[in-house]
């Protein structure tokens, strides 16, 4: 049926990003922090069927 679903990646980035806020740089080169505790997260998955 194929490989499974790498779930696991997804859960290590949401608690990555509650653990420790990252820090971006947008166009502008405004540092933005973003801390994952503030938001709600989910899963995605995209398919390519290209």
């Amino acid at each position: 049926m194929g490989r499974p679903i790498p779930r696991r990646q997804a859960k290590g980035t949401v608690r990555q990003s509650r653990m420790l806020p990252a820090h971006t740089a947008n166009d502008r080169n405004r540092t933005l922090s973003v801390d994952g505790n503030a938001y709600e997260c989910i899963e995605v998955l995209l398919l390519d069927h290209g």
